[in-house]
């Protein structure tokens, strides 16, 4: 599976026919993905089951393009997702389909390994922390059912930034498609 290269202000992207972002450049700086093998890209959870993660992977055999078609048979579910390099930043779409046409609850991750080391998280406009090697990093509420121990969190904020003295990244996602959302980083 060949590497599809986005940039956009200073950000550059490796990405293969799987949507895993295979190395990551900011402002010339590598960031890297090192464990992108084990990691990126896109996930699901089916949350009427067991807490299993199952990894969407490319059905095609050809070079990887913007718009990939990538299913995930364990669950039954494909993903239509799209790469578009603008000209300030990398907008990634994807579009969830079930295949089995069931009614069900379903956690979709795409994963972003990077080597954040040396790095701060901004947990807001006005605070950081600096990133050790253990540990996630997160602003979000704490939520679920009554007697589960409010497992589950959501982003306070539909955003979240990496930065240092020499590179920055932000994350966010989009205001006008409400959904729960928590977004993080975990260097472990």
């Amino acid at each position: 599976v060949g590497s599809l290269e986005l940039a956009a202000d200073g950000l550059r992207l490796l990405v293969d026919g799987h949507g895993v972002v295979r190395k990551l450049w900011v402002d010339g700086r590598e960031l890297g993905a090192p464990a992108a093998e084990r990691c990126g890209g896109f996930w699901a959870w089916d949350i009427s089951k067991p807490a299993r993660y199952y990894r969407f992977l490319s059905t095609s055999s050809g070079p990887p393009s913007r718009k990939m078609r990538l299913k995930c048979p364990a669950l039954g579910l494909a993903i239509e997702a799209t790469f578009t390099a603008h000209e300030r930043f990398i907008q990634l779409d994807a579009q969830l389909e079930d295949l089995r046409r069931q009614d069900r609850g379903i956690v979709l991750v795409w994963a972003l390994p990077l080597d954040a080391a040396g790095m701060r998280w901004g947990d807001d406009l006005l605070s950081s922390r600096p990133i050790a090697e253990d540990g996630s990093y997160y602003n979000a509420w704490r939520y679920g059912p009554p007697g589960t121990g409010y497992r589950r969190l959501v982003s306070i904020f539909p955003w979240a930034c990496l930065y240092s003295r020499e590179a920055g990244l932000l994350v966010g996602r989009p205001m006008d498609q409400p959904h729960a959302c928590l977004l993080y980083t975990s260097p472990s």
